[in-house]
């Protein structure tokens, strides 16, 4: 297998973007968010189909639950632009949740199958399993540090609490959709 030469990981908006490409800098991989650089991006705007050739196509996930709740401090231009995004198309009316559920579970679900593999951003070590297992170039002896930073102050306390049975009484089909891709991505004791 050739060296993989650069990551290009996906995760949600609100998904810990900002926290991978911290850790991954502390690394020493040369990693941009939301821009690229020599080793790669980490963003939550490109919705990309995979070309082999450029590099390892990474899916990043965060709890659902968590991740849905943060959506409703989106402003209007946010959401302007999510409806753009010809590869996701959500419903525009009906409730913050409603639409903040459909667009985790089409996001999550197109990203998912452009990707090689998925890895929860809570359980960062997976990450680094992912870049032994393919021999990506990152200074080990800085792993400790890496795995020491932590998520604190990367994600906000959040206004909106939210349970699996919120999403089931919003809308019972798209619920248990997005309750399947948490056991998936091991957000749920199956």
């Amino acid at each position: 297998m050739d060296l993989i030469k650069q990551l290009w990981i996906r995760g949600c908006p609100h998904g810990g973007t900002r926290y991978t490409v911290k850790f991954l800098q502390t690394l020493g991989v040369d990693v941009g968010h939301e821009t690229g650089r020599p080793q790669g991006i980490v963003d939550w705007r490109q919705v990309i189909t995979v070309d082999e050739d450029i590099g390892l196509y990474l899916h990043q996930t965060r709890n659902p639950l968590d991740t849905i709740a943060s959506f409703f401090e989106f402003d209007r231009n946010f959401w302007k632009n999510i409806y753009d995004v010809k590869e996701i198309r959500i419903y525009k009316q009906g409730s913050l949740l409603h639409r903040s559920m459909s667009y985790y579970y089409l996001w999550n679900y197109f990203v998912e199958k452009n990707s090689f593999f998925s890895y929860p951003v809570e359980d960062i070590q997976s990450l680094i399993d992912i870049l032994d297992l393919f021999k990506f170039p990152y200074d080990k002896s800085k792993k400790n540090e890496a795995l020491s930073i932590g998520h604190q102050g990367v994600w906000k306390e959040k206004d909106v609490v939210l349970t699996y049975d919120d999403l089931f009484n919003e809308n019972e089909e798209l619920g248990k959709k997005i309750y399947k891709q948490a056991e998936r991505y091991g957000y749920v004791d199956v």
